[in-house]
């Protein structure tokens, strides 16, 4: 029986981006390496597939919005948020992906405050 090989997440990204990846993506194939590409779709709110296609140079979709998710997830960065105060930014965005819920008053001032910020990553919540 044969084994199977196993390709990094960073060996994809240096054979498909032809040495022209964006730093974000080599610090998401890092990422992808150190736990799982599904892991890491977990905290981008995103697919497992999505996020191998960006390993692979193979999305069509906006990559400056996957770049943003991804700073916001893994980047340290802190935030002001207006009603959390001082969250990190994976917070932030997962705040963000909250649906509206009119029977808890703290979730409803997340919800319209999120919708009209400018870290809101396009047309996650619409403001009620």
């Amino acid at each position: 029986m044969s084994k199977a090989i196993t390709i990094s997440a960073l060996d994809h990204v240096l054979t498909n981006w032809n040495n022209d990846a964006p730093s974000w993506i080599s610090d998401l194939a890092y990422e992808c390496d150190q736990t799982s590409q599904a892991h890491v779709a977990r905290k981008l709110g995103r697919s497992a597939s999505l996020v191998n296609q960006l390993l692979k140079n193979k999305y069509p979709g906006d990559l400056k919005d996957i770049e943003d998710r991804f700073k916001a997830a893994f980047n340290s960065e802190m935030c002001n948020c207006p009603v959390m105060g001082q969250i990190s930014g994976e917070k932030c965005l997962n705040y963000q992906g909250k649906k509206y819920d009119p029977s808890n008053h703290i979730a409803v001032r997340l919800f319209r405050a999120c919708a009209r910020c400018d870290k809101n990553l396009k047309g996650i919540n619409h403001v009620k």
